[in-house]
């Protein structure tokens, strides 16, 4: 069965539909729907701390979080043409492991 998109557009489509999500796994905390044993262990009272904790990540990472996602996008426009620009798609990828690096340490 086709998507109907090309195959390289299908997973800068499938994280645009992530990114308008929240996040991938956008139902992680909500009881019942996150891995097993999340809701297990922990109190109602953690489980609230646990999601405000998360709540916060996501909004102080919001803008990181789309640039991120714009420089994944054009890095995969760029490797996706017949004759694709290294020097381009290699600044891209720095560009990428720069802003992954500053996500590193929002999440601890």
């Amino acid at each position: 069965m086709s998507s109907g998109l090309p195959q390289p557009l299908l997973p800068a489509a499938e994280e645009a539909v992530a990114v308008i999500a929240g996040a991938r796994g956008s139902g992680w905390a909500q009881r019942g729907s996150g891995p097993a044993g999340y809701q297990g262990n922990l109190s109602d009272e953690d489980l609230d701390k646990l999601n405000k904790q998360r709540q916060a990540f996501f909004e102080g990472t919001r803008e990181l979080r789309k640039n991120l996602h714009q420089k994944r996008l054009e890095l995969r426009s760029e490797l996706a043409k017949k004759d694709p620009d290294a020097k381009k798609a290699a600044g891209l990828q720095g560009e990428i492991s720069d802003l992954s690096g500053r996500m590193d340490p929002k999440a601890g």
